[in-house]
């Protein structure tokens, strides 16, 4: 705007500039392009052209061989279609016939999730030149050249993204981590791939031989992929060879169909690149030429500056800038680039799509890494060890601190850069790009420096993560929807144990479950896998039939259904504590037992072979010296893997605590076993007397599992292998039966202490949070007695679902017309009706009525309001005294930030002398049934405020849920007056702060 008044294309005065806005914007950028204009009228046309000014595609987006498969992309095509099919000239001249039939004229999603109209800033840039074309000659004084290049500048400018620091090597922390284009980042992958690739021979597994992954390495490093069906024919496997990395994926359900080759060699190499000169370019120099071309996102400055390789250029400079720390050297490598590219070979490179982001390491780690993955047929520990002499994930220095620092400090290496924190550490160290990690190694950090102050440096410590932390939002939605199949899984199974007359308990699922997955082939047939018997539904339930550890129990402790398989007791016995190699390998049964095995799921068949209790302890990891200083040797049956848990945030914990305790004495645990000896031990029923399931509605549970953690130490491990194999020896089924407490009195001991326990909570004083909600209101009404005021939003057609809401309907010619089409209609229907009636009127929204307490946007300079928000959030419940009782109100978040002065001051907002301001979250004693109680301030509104007791969790879905007993305790100031109500600290380790009341009740 301030640009077409300087150039004279808008009037100075406001009053004038309203009275435009009454023009039809469409007629006008339509009417502009082939008849005169007044100049006001030109910049009324501009000034909406500005309004929305499409979707601006990078480089990226506009590569000839890209698949035009996304949304949005899929629209701006139809639209550049629909413009030319209706014979516009601009987008504008197609928008003033739509508007004109009373069609959308804004970017709408259509009933099968389509877009309508979608505009790419090229369309309105284009629109611009015709428009300007067309009306320069009418008016040359006021649209000369520069205005022209200040207004088209200004309309097009979009605000260059800043560049990303990549993060610091896990091994070199001085040193950034390569970008992903890089040709020896590319190598790495591909080595690291076929070094991990097996093929199965039988139920053998086996890795490349030399030979073998070299000549794959070759084709993939040329390449831009290699299917499974050609890695096969190149070494002359069968077709039904197996190769274990084409299995099917978590994440999409499907096969892998083929591995990935080096697209940068395959692009810059071939024809449309630099052809055979790629191969004539030392590492660097590809790598300075792939980043070049990844990070431009404008194909004419990424043209410019390859034309002028190996010289300086404005473009060069546009893309990778002088400020730019992690990718400036880039520009000497390009100054000495032994080649000049032609404008046309140019053109051809930048339509190149190269992979983006960062790997996890940096060139010079990289470099020797690599050297180590070609050299040899080996996994990238082994290389890590071969090239640093220590464990790929072992980065301790052998300090150790007297308290912890800020985890960047100590985890370097997978950190990011945080050059614009506010916080001092995070700006210095970086931070872990997951915010639920980071915030889990904050959190522990406060809980084990608060230990170390009270009792000082830990001698030991055990680290236990719940499976869902730290997940991805995915991978913790996809672990719920497998946790609602298993519960869907075991109500039917539940229903068929009802039918055959069984009862409903964990070890008849099971049975069940294994029963139906030997006949998974065959409904009428289901064998002992070990002698081949049939298993009837008969005996299924008795005790002719066991269910057997495939890898014994006593030394893998997996009880998971993975690791076991219905067979006969007598084939059990025979069997004792033996793999079934070590039991049946060396007999003739082993053949049949083969045979048997394509009955099995192949994670389970996999168990049968040989060295296989060796591959899933996978020792590897631990060095001699940690096997001796964690108790064992390397041929016992003390198993590793109960302690060194692979997930991410516990493997970031295990190396944090190691910076206040030795290394050799942290060690993680898995929640498997943990809940294991929860069971055995009958520890469940503490919280809830009766139930032997876990009761995750009290937060105290966190606390059982960390006893049962503590005291499950690396002779209690020993102790439970040992207690197994007794039982497998002697054909005991019960595994566990009767495995000893650590101490006499521990359930007891653990139940008062449980009674002891003050949960701590995190509640959050700030301010900082949404004033109000997205929705913008308009003034309908009058306030009425309680202060609501009459507003109306838009909302779309398809939010009317019943009689009801078209009551509210503002218009009332319109809600006659909706009402009369919807008649007695309702679900489909209705909707099918909805449909049909937009359709046919072109109203795709309508204003509905409400009454809220809304908060008035006002204008800057009128001061007067033009729309109206709803508030998001509650700040606090300011409670103040007044003539010996208690009374309070509720101040927003929209309110707090308004004003904070007040948050500091002694006194309620209203001048009265203050009590207290309680937030969410925040914790209250209270004398509650004749007992001092710490309840927690779950939520506050008009009705009161909602407490419940510390230790209770998921209180909100408890409350609604009217078939439980639980429900909020609700009271307003004055009744916890009455209950000697005060605010009470308690710290990250439990204990309570309490100023005791002041006041009388």
């Amino acid at each position: 705007m301030t640009g077409l008044i300087h150039f004279g294309l808008m009037p100075e005065d406001d009053g004038k500039r309203q009275s435009l806005s009454a023009l039809d914007p469409y007629e006008l950028r339509a009417k502009g392009l082939g008849s005169e204009l007044i100049v006001y009228e030109v910049g009324r046309a501009l000034y909406h052209l500005a309004k929305r000014r499409g979707f601006k595609s990078s480089r990226k987006d506009q590569t000839a061989d890209e698949k035009e498969t996304g949304k949005i992309n899929d629209a701006i095509a139809r639209t550049r279609q629909q413009i030319v099919n209706s014979g516009s000239r601009t987008y504008g001249e197609y928008l003033a016939k739509r508007h004109k039939k009373g069609e959308t004229t804004r970017a709408r999603l259509d009933g099968k999730g389509e877009y309508v109209l979608y505009a790419q800033r090229e369309l309105i840039a284009e629109e611009f030149d015709a428009l300007w074309a067309a009306q320069q000659p009418f008016h040359p004084q006021a649209m000369t050249e520069e205005a022209r290049d200040y207004l088209r500048n200004t309309l097009l400018f979009q605000r260059p993204l800043l560049p990303v620091e990549p993060g610091r090597c896990i091994f070199e922390p001085a040193e950034y981590r390569i970008p992903m284009c890089s040709p020896l980042q590319q190598r790495f992958r591909i080595l690291q791939e076929l070094n991990n690739l097996r093929i199965q021979e039988g139920i053998e597994w086996r890795s490349l031989t030399m030979a073998e992954r070299n000549l794959l390495r070759d084709e993939l490093c040329c390449r831009e992929k290699l299917t499974f069906a050609r890695i096969r024919m190149l070494l002359g496997l069968e077709k039904k060879a197996g190769l274990n990395l084409e299995g099917g994926r978590k994440s999409t359900g499907k096969p892998r169909e083929f591995l990935k080759g080096d697209a940068v060699t395959e692009q810059f190499s071939s024809q449309a690149g630099i052809g055979a000169a790629w191969h004539d370019l030392s590492s660097i120099q590809q790598e300075a030429l792939a980043v070049l071309v990844e990070v431009a996102t404008n194909n004419d400055d990424l043209v410019e500056a390859l034309v002028s390789l190996p010289g300086e250029s404005g473009a060069l400079d546009r893309i990778i800038r002088k400020n730019d720390l992690s990718r400036r050297h880039y520009r000497q490598v390009l100054a000495a680039l032994p080649l000049r590219i032609t404008r046309e070979k140019a053109e051809g490179i930048a339509r190149f799509r190269l992979p983006d982001d960062h790997g996890s390491l940096s060139r010079k780690a990289l470099e020797k890494i690599v050297e180590s993955l070609d050299g040899d047929v080996i996994t990238y520990d082994r290389a890590v060890r071969t090239t640093f002499g220590r464990s790929h994930s072992d980065f301790h220095t052998g300090e150790i601190r007297m308290r912890l620092p800020y985890y960047g400090e100590v985890l370097t290496g997978y950190t990011s850069p945080m050059p614009k924190a506010t916080n001092e550490e995070e700006k210095r160290w970086g931070r872990l790009p997951n915010p639920t990690v980071h915030v889990g190694l904050n959190q522990l950090r406060l809980v084990v420096n608060e230990i170390i102050r009270r009792w000082g440096l830990p001698q030991e410590v055990i680290v236990e993560l719940a499976r869902e932390f730290g997940m991805s939002g995915a991978r913790r939605t996809e672990l719920l929807s497998e946790q609602k199949k298993n519960e869907e899984r075991n109500a039917k199974l539940n229903e068929e144990l009802r039918t055959l007359g069984q009862r409903e308990n964990r070890e008849n699922r099971q049975r069940l479950q294994l029963y139906r997955e030997l006949g998974k082939d065959d409904a009428m047939s289901h064998p002992c896998v070990y002698t081949g018997a049939q298993i009837g539904i008969e005996k299924l339930f008795s005790s002719e039939v066991e269910i057997d550890h495939i890898l014994p129990y006593s030394r893998s402790l997996d009880d998971s259904l993975s690791n076991k398989v219905l067979c006969l007791s007598r084939a059990n016995r025979e069997k004792r504590n033996r793999t079934p190699f070590d039991a049946f390998g060396h007999t003739a049964a082993w053949e049949s037992i083969e045979a048997r095995l394509e009955n099995l799921p192949s994670n389970k068949a996999k168990r049968f072979r040989e060295g296989a209790m060796q591959a899933f302890l996978d020792r590897s990891k631990l060095t001699t010296e940690d096997l001796q200083a964690w108790g064992f040797e390397k041929g016992d049956s003390f198993l590793a893997r109960h302690l060194t848990d692979t997930a991410y945030l516990s493997r970031l914990a295990r190396q944090y605590l190691a910076s206040v305790c030795p290394p050799n004495k942290v060690w993680s645990n898995t929640g498997r076993l943990t809940s294991q000896l929860r069971s055995v031990w009958g520890l469940n029923e503490l919280l809830r007397p009766g139930e032997s399931r876990k009761n995750r509605d009290d937060h105290r549970h966190h606390a059982l599992d960390a006893a049962v953690i503590a005291a499950c130490d690396r002779s209690c491990i020993q102790q439970l292998a040992n207690a197994a194999a007794r039982a497998e020896a002697t054909g005991e089924n019960r595994k566990l039966k009767d495995f000893p407490m650590p101490w006499p009195a521990f359930r007891e001991d653990l139940a008062a202490v449980l009674g002891k326990i003050v949960v701590s909570h995190k509640a959050d004083h700030g301010t900082q949070a949404s004033l109000h909600n997205d929705t913008n209101y308009g003034k309908r009404g009058e306030p009425g007695k309680k202060g609501a005021l009459s507003v109306s939003h838009r909302v779309p057609l398809s939010a009317i679902t019943d009689t009801a809401k078209v009551e509210r309907i503002a218009d009332p010619i319109l809600r006659e017309e909706i009402a009369r089409a919807i008649k007695g209609l309702s679900g489909k229907e209705l909707k099918v009706a909805l449909d049909a009636f937009s359709q046919d009127s072109g109203v795709r929204r309508v204003h509905v009525l409400e009454q809220l307490s809304v908060i008035p946007i006002s204008d800057r300079m009128t001061k007067r309001p033009y729309r109206y928000v709803k508030g998001d959030g509650n700040y606090c419940y300011e409670i103040w005294q007044e003539n010996g009782r208690w009374n309070g109100e509720i101040i927003s978040i929209y309110e707090a930030n308004r004003d904070e002065k007040w948050l500091t001051s002694r006194a309620a907002r209203n001048g009265k002398p203050l009590v207290m301001r309680i937030r969410k979250g925040d914790l209250l004693k209270v004398e509650h049934e004749g007992k001092g109680k710490i309840m927690r301030v779950a939520l506050f509104s008009s009705n009161g405020i909602a407490l419940s007791e510390h230790y209770e969790a998921n209180v909100d879905a408890r409350d609604r849920d009217k078939t439980i007993a639980f429900s909020y305790i609700r009271k307003s100031p004055e009744p916890l007056r009455k209950m000697a109500a005060r605010l009470v600290g308690v710290d990250a380790l439990g204990y309570v702060n309490d100023p005791g009341f002041v006041g009388s009740k």
